[in-house]
């Protein structure tokens, strides 16, 4: 696996920090894609595998007025933007929403006969 992307927004940014924490702590060098807005990119700090795309505009709705509204399922699409963009320059990655947590390094088997 070549990279990670994920989405996020400044109402979740301590979910976003705990996310990139645990892949630092597991030694992860892929590539981390981040859909997300203004705010959330004022305050992430940038390393070198990390690339902030801060295009996302996040509704002024709650989850439940999005769904009501029909326009939950359409935020929810955002993702594929984000796969879309790390895809443009890596064969293959891994969409995490950004309230996971990585407790330890993770393989594919891709190196054995797995699959």
């Amino acid at each position: 696996m070549e990279s990670i992307c994920t989405l996020s927004t400044i109402k979740n940014i301590k979910d976003l920090q705990l996310l990139l924490k645990s892949l630092e702590l597991i030694g992860n060098n892929r590539h981390i894609y981040i859909l997300c807005d203004k705010e959330t990119s004022d305050v992430i700090n940038v390393k070198n595998n990390i690339h902030l795309v801060p295009t996302l505009e996040v509704p002024s709705q709650s989850r439940r007025e999005m769904v009501k509204n029909n326009i939950w399922i359409d935020f929810m699409l955002k993702k594929c933007d984000i796969i879309d963009e790390a895809l443009r320059y890596h064969k293959n990655t891994l969409f995490v929403d950004s309230d996971i947590v990585f407790l330890n390094d993770f393989s594919l088997g891709l190196e054995s006969n797995c699959i």
